[in-house]
């Protein structure tokens, strides 16, 4: 994916709630190209898209967790024949 961006850092961090829980979560700060039409961008649609983007990136190991399940391509869980479920 190429965004228009000068930088950006992306932390990821698991934080433990409990014996059997634990918090996931994704942080990102980033500096937009085109100045302020750029940090327009930014508010508008890129902090959105970022937002969508890593709540399906922390659902497949959420799933995992859960279920047991291999998480393949897409977020779609693996069987042991290599197939997705219909």
């Amino acid at each position: 994916m190429n965004l228009p961006v000068k930088w950006a850092l992306t932390e990821m961090s698991l934080s433990s709630i409990n014996d059997h829980e634990t918090e996931a979560s994704i942080s990102m700060v980033f500096q937009s190209k085109f100045g302020l039409l750029g940090a327009l961008m930014g508010v508008l649609m890129m902090k959105p898209m970022m937002r969508k983007i890593f709540s399906q990136v922390l659902h497949g190991p959420e799933h995992h967790a859960r279920t047991g399940e291999v998480i393949g391509k897409g977020g779609a869980p693996v069987v042991k024949d290599g197939l997705a479920p219909a």
